[in-house]
């Protein structure tokens, strides 16, 4: 699988997390991280499987809605952009927002060797 190829996975378990978080369908969020989680452990990427397992965290910390403050009150614990300002999701104790998330994928994201 080239890079291009892994790439594409990653983004393509992401997409499939956002899309299930936006609907609330948090069985398929966790259903989408344990299958990065379980692709990734089985390629040997402890760093992309641990990244997978912190989506399974988050999408069971919103299910159970642990730590959940007013609405008014969440903001993204990285930009500081408010719940009315941006799509949030939650983990335990903090927010990121879809921005952010985008902005950490590119900056952590797979580096694309040249060739």
């Amino acid at each position: 699988m080239n890079g291009d190829q892994k790439r594409d996975a990653f983004d393509a378990a992401g997409d499939v997390f956002a899309k299930a978080m936006k609907r609330k369908d948090y069985d398929a969020a966790i259903k989408a991280g344990f299958d990065a989680y379980s692709h990734y452990r089985a390629e040997g990427n402890e760093a992309r499987s641990l990244d997978a397992l912190g989506l399974v965290y988050i999408a069971i910390g919103e299910m159970l809605g642990v730590d959940d403050p007013p609405a008014s009150s969440a903001s993204c614990s990285f930009c500081g952009r408010s719940a009315s300002e941006a799509e949030l999701g939650a983990g335990p104790n903090a927010y990121i927002c879809a921005d952010c998330v985008g902005i950490f994928h590119q900056v952590l994201g797979p580096k694309r060797s040249a060739t």
